[in-house]
């Protein structure tokens, strides 16, 4: 019952934010909003819309599907133009781990870790501030799906110097038995995916209010950023007023959204004292876990202040700040060779 409840939440919270590809809000079903349970190859699910979900009866939370790629009808329980899907999110991920506490105990996880004391490339670049929603450092996820051979995108980051990846903890918790890659769909070298070596949890983050939801992953070479490196980095200025977020269709592109940034959580959920609310006014909210959010500078261009702790949920999404996890963000980049030169 208790998984069944779960995919319940996740479900919900997919299917309130399919909107990027073509701007419209799909309902899940009922007029009440009550889902419409179903089974779909042995697969719990609910009843969502046509374009909601892929062949595979995945849920596709940041995109809904074109016509084109849509499967054909599969006939069951659920009403005319519903489909049977379900999805195997980050919170689902997480479920299927060992035990996890609800604060981790352990702080780094290291895959085939290489040396990180002689300087990285990141030392010799300036952080870029871009002067619009163009992000040149934003990061997507993907983890490994060995059964399959293949890989999904899941998450998304941001890139600080040229090795580290600031992220959420949700993402990497939710991973952590798989092999994840970074790619930089904006950089000089676009389809490149890059092995992430090694992947750093903030000390105090907690599972289950996404407080102190920070990571840093760190991948195994430069990335190939062009002129500059990665994002600046604002620990001084509060996370609040508009600011951008970002997510991602069903193709990978990088999509933006504009949010009016607000202190505290957008509801009894997330409440925590790093926690910060965004609210999208238009008909579209795509964010992704993990996705960087940037704010105008006091000095010019966009900087990132925080990281998303989640998707959007009626126009809402739930935020975290950087400024309280300044001192663990500054050590974790210092001991990979990331120094304060390359995200000021």
């Amino acid at each position: 019952m208790d998984s069944l409840i779960q995919l319940l939440v996740i479900c919900l919270t997919a299917t309130a934010t399919l909107s990027l590809m073509q701007g419209k809000r799909f309902n899940i079903g009922a007029t009440d909003k009550t889902p419409i349970m179903c089974t779909i190859d042995n697969r719990n699910g609910i009843c969502v819309h046509e374009q909601a979900c892929d062949e595979n009866h995945r849920i596709i939370a940041t995109g809904a599907l074109d016509s084109s790629e849509m499967r054909s009808k599969v006939k069951g329980s659920c009403p005319a133009n519903l489909w049977c899907c379900s999805e195997e999110s980050i919170e689902t991920l997480i479920a299927t781990q060992s035990k996890t506490p609800d604060v981790i105990d352990g702080v780094t996880e290291i895959l085939t870790k290489q040396p990180t004391s002689a300087p990285t490339a990141s030392d010799a670049k300036a952080c870029v501030a871009p002067q619009n929603d163009h992000c040149p450092w934003c990061v997507l996820l993907y983890y490994s799906i060995p059964e399959k051979q293949s890989d999904r995108l899941f998450c998304m980051g941001a890139l600080v110097g040229s090795k580290a990846i600031i992220t959420a903890s949700t993402c990497i918790v939710g991973t952590k038995t798989r092999d994840l890659y970074a790619q930089l769909p904006n950089s000089a070298d676009p389809y490149k995916r890059y092995p992430v070596m090694e992947r750093n949890l903030h000390p105090n983050y907690n599972t289950g209010s996404h407080e102190y939801d920070f990571g840093v992953l760190v991948i195994v070479e430069d990335a190939a950023t062009q002129k500059a490196s990665g994002a600046c980095l604002d620990f001084l200025v509060p996370f609040e007023g508009e600011c951008y977020g970002y997510g991602f269709d069903v193709n990978g592109r990088i999509l933006s959204t504009l949010l009016q940034v607000r202190d505290k959580s957008c509801g009894q959920s997330g409440s925590s004292v790093d926690a910060a609310c965004g609210k999208n006014n238009d008909l579209v909210c795509g964010v992704a876990y993990g996705a960087p959010i940037i704010c105008p500078a006091e000095n010019g261009g966009l900087v990132l202040r925080g990281v998303s702790r989640g998707v959007c949920t009626e126009q809402n999404v739930l935020l975290g700040g950087i400024l309280r996890s300044k001192t663990w963000i500054e050590e974790v980049l210092n001991s990979i060779g990331v120094s304060t030169n390359a995200y000021t």
